[in-house]
């Protein structure tokens, strides 16, 4: 008996319902109809039932994808929303003169609540948010105040720059890479997360008033390789650096990213060989006391240098190159060198650090220049200069200039021998041309000063006296003629009795 009264309650409201439709089909169409009907009691419309559409015979597009109540046209108080010809929900909660407003939940195209809280004019407004990248990830959850993310939430990694091997696992879309409290929209304080390409975690860190500054620590390989304190985005401060089986590296200060005091390790490879390069302490930045091995060097470093060791080095770096082998003894280089500095190639022997014992100098193009011994670092005993391969001076050296006895040559004849001083003649000696002697005597500061003779290219005396910075000044004066002997005086540098 109640299915024959329901089926006859259906058939009076399809007939009604028919002939309200076919009254007014003639001047609107369903749609303008249902936007306009003013209807006080409530008119609930269910679109996926179709069993009662079929009966009433109305096709469920023509209400769109709502269902709810209305007033006046317009949709008030609870309701749902749907995408057109689907079962997919978009909408669910409260309604005011047709927008939504009040409490209400949000969802995407694929089903995923976006948002549930307070919507205030159709914003949402009060409540928990979330954000989804193209792919369907999640990319943000958290709180909004005010239509902004305000209070605490959830920053996720976009999937899709991963590697393709990463985006085939399943579950393992949800990679943080910020989480904590937003300020008008903002990143204020939480934590921060980098991964890698691989989607694997290789670096955390407390994020402060918009910056990268607190307690860090870094990964690589899924290990442990860092932590310690940031501040610039940079290690400053304490902190400690681990290997891969998590032997302490470092343990101390920072600067700037950089080790700055404390003490440590440091591995360098060779063929894959794990080989210790530094074990010591570090000081403003420094590699300040220790053992080293690197750039040739396998020794002892104390304040910063090489102390006690071997070595065997190759520089080239401004203008300068420098090749070392040998060891350092105290911190002083002692060894075979050869280095290239200020265009000239010196070839020899470094004691106590500097150039000791016997060495030689050249000029690339030119060929050698120097030949001899070192002392201190500068030429020091004999030794022999040279011009386009030819003797210039043979003689003794100090603090790097002319200083003794020597002698002096042009195109392979003697012009000189005798003493010098600071590489200028001086003292006693000899000046000839074509090897022939003309004058003996003294010089001071590379002039005749002094007692001296003077002989001409037949070996005869033609003045004997004094020399004032080079001239004549107090003497006799020889002149030869027909066997006869003329002679003259100079005084104070003037010639008398001149005939």
């Amino acid at each position: 008996m109640s299915d024959k009264k329901e089926e006859k309650s259906l058939n009076e409201n399809k007939s009604s319902i028919k002939n309200l439709l076919q009254s007014v089909r003639a001047i609107f169409n369903i749609k303008n109809i249902l936007s306009h009907l003013t209807i006080i009691k409530r008119l609930k419309l269910i679109y996926y039932n179709k069993q009662l559409q079929n009966k009433l015979g109305i096709d469920s597009e023509l209400y769109k994808t709502t269902s709810g109540r209305y007033k006046i046209g317009k949709k008030e108080g609870l309701g749902k929303e749907y995408i057109l010809n689907t079962e997919i929900l978009l909408y669910e909660g409260r309604y005011k003169n047709g927008i939504r407003h009040g409490y209400g939940k949000e969802y995407n195209d694929k089903g995923n609540l976006i948002f549930k809280g307070m919507l205030l004019d159709g914003k949402k407004w009060t409540g928990y948010l979330k954000e989804y990248y193209d792919n369907g990830d999640i990319k943000y959850e958290g709180e909004i105040i005010e239509g902004i993310k305000n209070g605490k939430g959830k920053e996720y990694l976009d999937n899709s720059k991963l590697s393709e091997i990463i985006k085939k696992r399943k579950n393992d879309n949800k990679r943080v890479i910020f989480e904590g409290e937003y300020i008008k929209g903002k990143r204020s304080r939480g934590i921060i997360k980098n991964y890698n390409g691989y989607g694997e975690l290789i670096f955390e860190c407390e994020y402060i008033d918009g910056k990268i500054k607190g307690n860090a620590i870094e990964y690589k390989r899924n290990t442990k390789i860092f932590e310690g304190e940031y501040l610039n985005g940079k290690r400053n401060g304490n902190g400690i650096e681990y290997d891969y089986n998590k032997e302490i590296l470092f343990i101390g200060k920072y600067k700037e990213g950089k080790r700055w005091n404390g003490k440590g390790k440091e591995f360098r490879y060779d063929r894959n060989n794990k080989i210790l390069a530094f074990e010591g302490e570090y000081f403003e930045g420094k590699k300040w006391n220790g053992k080293i091995n690197e750039n040739g060097f396998k020794g002892e470093l104390f304040e910063g240098k090489r102390w006690n060791g071997k070595c065997r080095e190759i520089k080239r770096e401004n203008n300068i190159n420098f090749q070392f082998e040998g060891e350092y003894i105290n911190g002083k280089m002692n060894g075979d060198v050869e280095e290239f500095i200020n265009d000239i190639l010196f070839v020899g022997k470094y004691i106590n650090g500097l150039r000791n014992g016997k060495g030689k100098e050249y000029i690339p193009g030119t060929g050698l220049i120097f030949e001899g011994e070192y002392l201190n670092g500068e030429r020091g005993g004999k030794g022999k200069e040279f011009d386009s391969g030819k003797l210039i001076f043979e003689g003794e050296y100090l603090n790097g200039e002319r200083n003794g006895k020597g002698k002096e040559y042009r195109n392979n004849e003697i012009v000189y021998e005798g003493e010098y001083l600071n590489g200028k003649r001086h003292g006693k000696g000899k000046q000839y041309m074509n090897n022939i002697l003309r004058f003996e005597g003294e010089f001071i500061n590379g002039k005749r000063n002094g007692k001296g003779k003077e002989y001409n290219l037949n070996n005869k005396l033609i003045f004997e006296g004094e020399y004032f910075d080079g001239k004549r000044w107090n003497g006799k004066i020889f002149e030869y003629l027909n066997n006869n002997v003329f002679e003259d005086e100079y005084i104070n540098g003037e010639r008398i009795n001149k005939k």
